[in-house]
């Protein structure tokens, strides 16, 4: 099927999917009964591993009995089970045992490794599936349908890994993505190859990827290389690590003079281009604006709350905020105050701890994200990410949360419109904080106002006012997120997942990243 036929696959998808569709609305309407009809069927699957009847878990069992049985876990506490359910061919812990097992990126700590079950694959699978739906249905109207899916250097897997294969191969004559792109390892030449096969194709019109510094990395370079880039188009092939990579069309003459001369004007590039779909939120959020200037003409929808172990949340053009994924997942929250509360009961403006149960055997998972209440979509609650429970600094016991950081710095006058990043240091016998800047600062004295804002923070007060830790230093490093990037690429975590950070915890990660960023290496 050409191109040209997209608006023909849309009409019959639509018309295909449609009842699945309705389905979860009306599940929206009645987020109650819906999650009671969703905990029966995996409190049936459940009671049936050694992990449920090692808790005395009955399959007729309702929430009451539910909650009193399994306690709340974090990843640790079922590691054990984890390990027991790899080396054996029984449901420990999965419902039918695990297909795989799925390591998280752990850009903000340990990596985990998550049993996957055709359960939990066809919870992604709906995930997209109810999301292109709504796209089709209520987003931007497309033409070509030409779309680019997040892709990694030198990883296994990529997005159209978690659709189905029906699907896969329908959408498959629609994606823009070089054929063995994701077995080449080194970021520069992954960079270089794909950015050529986004600029042959003029029709380009939806882009999808995890973190937005991911696509604001890859125009920068665009902008510092369009000479080699515009080489390259007019060749037609660029030959690396012993393959050539074919581009699937000729490169007009007018496209190559709008990227070799002149203003670079991404419009032009891309006039087409309608969506470009990432995270927004949280530490999201400081990274967003330079695609927002580099793309005005296209709409940026936030992607939903989205794990290695669960979709939990999904965006629908209709709602202010993301909706809840209640077919597949089991949602509790934790109050501030330790109460636990089901979907249809918390407030909205509300922030609380995102606990799960998902079909892959996660029971009563508490995941680390906080989540805030914004209000209501049909009757369900909608749900904004507003980050990590357990990022937290602590050199001296100071015990710095990320979330306080972002809050507070984002804020700042002088660092407005400046990415940034905190680390903890250790260096010369001094422990302190040093703040990364990618650009020029608006001026004053920027580290004395980064200090007097952490000082909001009492343990951080306490310690500075005790001479244990140093004032916050200032260090300007340019494309600092393409760094990041790159780091947790050389540290094998999947550079498409990797997530923003607006604070590296942890004083080791921190160091190498400060060693990495300082080394002639980088700055080239």
């Amino acid at each position: 099927m050409a191109r040209l036929g997209f608006s023909h696959f849309a009409r019959g998808f639509r018309f295909a999917y449609g009842r699945a569709y309705r389905s979860f609305l009306a599940d929206l309407a009645e987020p109650e009964r819906a999650q009671d009809r969703l905990l029966g069927q995996m409190v049936a699957e459940m009671s049936a591993t050694d992990y449920g009847r090692r808790h005395g878990l009955a399959q007729d069992d309702a929430y009451r009995q539910f909650a009193q049985k399994l306690p709340v876990v974090d990843y640790d506490g079922l590691s054990p089970w984890v390990e027991l359910q790899r080396r054996s061919a029984r449901p420990v812990l999965c419902p039918g045992g695990a297909a795989f097992y799925e390591r998280t990126s752990g850009s903000s700590g340990a990596s985990k490794e998550i049993p996957y079950t055709p359960g939990l694959q066809a919870s992604f699978v709906r995930m997209f599936l109810l999301w292109a739906y709504d796209c089709l249905k209520h987003g931007p109207q497309l033409r070509s349908g030409s779309t680019f899916l997040s892709v990694s250097p030198g990883s296994a897997q990529d997005d159209t890994d978690y659709l189905p294969r029906w699907l896969h191969s329908v959408i498959g004559r629609h994606l823009v993505l070089p054929r063995g792109l994701r077995q080449v390892a080194d970021a520069e030449t992954f960079k270089r190859i794909l950015a050529a096969y986004l600029l042959n194709e003029p029709a380009l019109e939806v882009v999808s990827v995890w973190n937005p510094s991911y696509f604001s990395s890859l125009l920068e370079f665009i902008e510092a290389r369009r000479s080699l880039l515009a080489a390259d188009l007019r060749a037609g092939a660029i030959a690396a690590g012993g393959r050539v990579f074919r581009l699937p069309q000729a490169t007009s003459s007018q496209r190559i003079q709008k990227l070799d001369a002149g203003e670079l004007d991404f419009r032009d590039l891309w006039p087409q281009l309608r969506l470009l779909s990432c995270w927004t939120d949280a530490n999201a959020s400081l990274v967003i604006e330079p695609l927002r200037r580099r793309l005005p003409h296209a709409v940026i929808q936030g992607k939903g709350l989205v794990a290695t172990e669960a979709p939990m949340t999904i965006p629908l053009w209709r709602s202010s905020a993301p909706v809840p994924l209640l077919s597949e997942v089991f949602f509790e929250f934790i109050a501030d105050d330790g109460r636990i509360c089901r979907l249809h009961e918390v407030d909205v403006g509300a922030r609380y701890e995102l606990v799960i149960s998902q079909r892959g055997g996660l029971a009563r998972y508490r995941i680390g994200d906080r989540v805030e209440v914004v209000g209501r979509y049909l009757a369900a609650p909608t749900l904004r990410f507003v980050g990590r429970s357990s990022v937290v600094s602590d050199l001296v016991g100071e015990k710095l949360n990320e979330n306080f950081v972002r809050i507070s710095l984002e804020g700042l006058a002088q660092l407005a419109g400046v990415r940034w990043m905190l680390l903890p240091a250790v260096e010369g016998g001094k422990a302190g904080y040093i703040v990364l800047l990618d650009g020029p600062l608006a001026g004053g004295d920027v580290a004395a106002a980064v200090d007097a804002r952490l000082q909001h923070a009492h343990h951080y007060r306490l310690a500075r006012e005790l001479g244990q830790l140093s004032p916050a230093a200032l260090e300007w490093h340019p494309r600092l997120d393409q760094a990041y990037l790159e780091w947790n690429a050389a540290h094998g975590r999947k550079w498409g997942n990797v997530k923003p950070a607006a604070l590296i915890s942890d004083v080791k990660r921190a160091a190498s990243f400060l060693e990495y960023v300082r080394s002639p290496a980088w700055i080239r």
